[in-house]
């Protein structure tokens, strides 16, 4: 560590606590910060969240964009070993804001309608039966 980290790391807190037990997710790499995947040995590039934001654009709408979900975004963004911490949060409101997401999204429950009856007296109006043959 640093000796300007090392004057802002907090002293026998719970604070302290939780500062070494999430610091053991991240593993420095020459002069760049990886994070180790949860389940896997992988590690995942550390990057700003401006450089991420474009990641998570390219994903939805470029070339072999598909405009899906945020949380499908943000997996394949995590998959392509590129992490940051508000990713999904990110991926939300760059989904909400695509028009055509918009367009195409499921649409909200709609209004019930009152139901439309049919006379009985429709109900054979345009049956025929052949019993006799062509």
């Amino acid at each position: 560590m640093t000796t300007s980290l090392v004057k802002n790391y907090p002293q026998k807190t719970n604070k302290a606590i939780t500062v070494a037990r999430r610091s053991k997710r991240y593993v420095l790499v020459g002069n760049k910060l990886y994070k180790r995947g949860s389940h896997s040995v992988v590690l995942m590039k550390c990057i700003p969240p401006e450089e991420g934001k474009s990641i998570l654009d390219e994903i939805h709408s470029g070339v072999c964009g598909n405009h899906a979900a945020s949380r499908t975004l943000v997996g394949k963004a995590f998959r392509a070993s590129f992490y940051w911490p508000i990713a999904l949060k990110d991926a939300e409101i760059l989904v909400k804001q695509c028009k055509k997401c918009k367009f195409f999204r499921k649409q909200a429950k709609v209004p019930a309608h009152n139901l439309i009856t049919i006379p009985p007296s429709w109900s054979f109006a345009y049956w025929g039966l052949d019993i006799i043959g062509p």
